[in-house]
């Protein structure tokens, strides 16, 4: 939507509406408005504060109202989209990384932080030197804890550093990176040849149903239109 003044605040489309239990709206709205909602309860709540270690407000102290980022909200959008046209299915663990990821920018990570965060200069060589190991290991035998090792920080420092840099968990980011490197791998391949089945197991994905959707959802289409694409201009280039 493209601008609303709701109970005394501008919204526009980077905003989010927290609405609870008995503070439901009844409201009609015309065809070009659209909002994406997730009903949650206060225990998924108070469990994605316990793990960003942030201090959950009583209801009633609680924003109605609070911006986020675009990097962060895009991602969150694109799989609510997934679950409303059945492309995926929402699980507990998909609920818990939509939270985490909203939950600094509602409560507020500098007034609410019940410790100290990791210094900006550890943040910083954490994300460095994971890039850089990124860069020199295959992708598909890499996982987060070799980053924390690599980095030598601690699991909390590496979340934080790559959620405030990238608006997602380091497991996420990796496997955004292999997505990438398939999508890449597909819009070169051979238009004769290739096969979107091998070129995933090159990356280590072999579960394609669940492949497939985490694909659309990053790219908007499915891997072997990015295949067939290729293939089209590549003839038309002949």
């Amino acid at each position: 939507m493209r601008g609303l003044w709701w109970r005394g605040h501008d919204v526009d489309a980077d905003t989010v509406l927290a609405f609870p239990v008995g503070g439901e709206l009844r409201s009609l709205s015309g065809a070009d408005f659209d909002i994406h909602t997730l009903s949650v309860s206060e225990e998924s709540l108070g469990n994605a504060a316990v793990a960003l270690e942030l201090e959950l407000p009583k209801i009633g102290a609680r924003p109605e109202v609070f911006p986020v980022p675009a990097a962060i909200l895009d991602p969150i959008r694109w799989r609510l989209r997934s679950f409303r046209d059945g492309l995926a299915v929402a699980r507990p663990d998909d609920i818990a990384e939509i939270l985490i990821a909203l939950l600094p920018n509602w409560l507020g990570r500098e007034s609410h932080a019940l410790r100290p965060q990791p210094a900006p200069r550890a943040r910083r060589r954490a994300i460095r030197m994971s890039l850089e190991l990124m860069e020199s290991r295959d992708l598909t035998a890499l996982g987060p804890a070799a980053l924390r090792a690599h980095s030598k920080v601690s699991e909390r420092t590496l979340e934080y550093a790559f959620r405030e840099r990238f608006g997602m968990t380091p497991a996420a980011f990796i496997k955004a990176r292999r997505l990438a490197a398939v999508r890449s791998e597909l819009s070169r391949a051979s238009p004769d040849k290739a096969q979107v089945s091998d070129i995933l197991a090159e990356f280590g994905f072999w579960h394609f149903g669940q492949f497939a959707r985490d694909y659309r959802q990053a790219f908007g289409e499915r891997p072997s239109d990015t295949l067939k694409r290729h293939r089209v201009a590549h003839m038309a280039s002949e």
